[in-house]
């Protein structure tokens, strides 16, 4: 099995070196660490898991458009608890932004917080799909991890995935705290150039166009500071009055990661799935030149479900 691994690997960097993918800076800086990828297990599975999404640079942009969506709430409690804010780069693999995400194991929300961390850092599971309270619980366990393993990015991004008990055990087995070096879940192996590999696509905008920046979580329905009403952007006040009504349908399901863009407060709802609240007033902005053509989708297509007012 690890021989099998192995060649994997070694498969995987012979195909990016022919296709000219790109190649990871030997030192950078996270959370306040410098990672050396100078060791050849970490530039073999660092350079794979970047390749990896610049082979998708489309499925990559919009897994970081969704967490970064989240990013200036989550950030703000990993300050409050002096965690680094590179650390919100977890969010990425973990939930792409989803804060309804449940996984097969149970883990919940943006951060996907199992409901045992939840409780151990006086919050409940109920609580983890707010945005905010998963953040918070996030930071205090993190904050915790930090402490425990003398800030060392790569071992509490492992004991965020695994569990600080099995990191303990793979250090004391190994004999060493590089994580390069330790005998963890392969799961976990992965999840940790996972999340650099993320951190280093973005901040060093690999993917050129399909880059997106960081907006705000707007839970009141404001405005993004960035846009101006009239001149980017027109709003469209919408009643909802069906059952069904979801995010695809408002776009004719298409163009829904534009009008999340535009709409980072709309992203408080799973868009796929789950229906918005019947009876509630909403405001989504848009292209002023495409105004128009918007409610012109809604009257044609749900004239029974949406009353633009």
């Amino acid at each position: 099995m690890k021989l099998t691994r192995f060649f994997l690997f070694g498969l995987c960097l012979l195909i990016a070196s022919v296709l000219g993918a790109a190649d990871i800076p030997m030192q950078f800086q996270f959370a306040d660490k410098v990672i050396d990828a100078s060791d050849r297990a970490a530039y073999w599975r660092l350079n794979a898991a970047i390749n990896q999404l610049l082979a998708s640079p489309r499925s990559a942009a919009l897994h970081l458009s969704g967490a970064k969506f989240h990013f200036a709430t989550a950030q703000e409690k990993l300050l409050e608890q002096g965690v680094p804010a590179q650390y919100a780069y977890i969010t990425v693999p973990e939930s792409t932004g989803n804060i309804q995400a449940v996984s097969y194991k149970g883990a919940l929300g943006l951060w996907q917080t199992m409901p045992a961390t939840a409780l151990r850092f006086g919050s409940t599971p109920s609580a983890m799909f707010d945005p905010a309270q998963n953040s918070q619980v996030a930071a205090k366990y993190l904050r915790f991890l930090i402490d425990k393993f003398n800030g060392d990015p790569l071992l509490v991004i492992a004991a965020w995935n695994t569990g600080e008990d099995n990191v303990d055990k793979a250090i004391a087995r190994a004999g060493t705290t590089n994580f390069w070096r330790l005998q963890l879940h392969p799961e976990t192996m992965d999840f940790v150039p996972k999340v650099l590999a993320y951190f280093i696509v973005d901040t060093q905008n690999l993917l050129g166009d399909l880059s997106v920046p960081s907006l705000a979580y707007v839970p009141s329905f404001q405005l993004p500071s960035s846009f101006k009403i009239g001149e980017e952007l027109a709003e469209v006040k919408l009643k909802i009055k069906g059952d069904r009504v979801t995010i695809p349908r408002l776009t004719g399901y298409g163009k829904v990661g534009n009008l999340l863009r535009w709409n980072p407060h709309l992203n408080v709802y799973n868009w796929a799935s789950i229906s918005l609240p019947q009876d509630k007033t909403i405001t989504v902005l848009v292209p002023k030149e495409l105004r128009h053509d918007f409610v012109i989708n809604l009257v044609l297509n749900l004239p029974n479900s949406v009353e633009v007012i």
